[in-house]
């Protein structure tokens, strides 16, 4: 039986520069048990022009992306062991 994974996630408009449009995505996946999982890989696809960012998380659980332009997105979340959360 897999586990699922849990995904906090949070998008945070850039608040520096009034011109400045992109955002930053950050979150943090554990376990059914709250434990984080690390190393586990986070694929964040733009579903408006399909390109892809990937990126793994550290010991803590944790990843980030930054400098995303506007569009639509999907978040992808894998890692051994555990069931696919998107």
């Amino acid at each position: 039986m897999q586990k699922y994974l849990s995904l906090l996630a949070l998008l945070a408009a850039a608040s520096l520069s009034a011109q400045d449009f992109r955002s930053t995505l950050q979150g943090t996946v554990s376990d059914p048990q709250q434990a984080t999982v690390a190393n586990a890989t986070v694929t964040l696809r733009n579903t408006d022009t399909a390109q892809d960012r990937t990126t793994n998380t550290n010991a803590d659980g944790f990843f980030l992306f930054q400098f995303l332009p506007p569009g639509n997105y999907e978040l992808t979340v894998k890692s051994p062991g555990f069931r696919t959360s998107v």
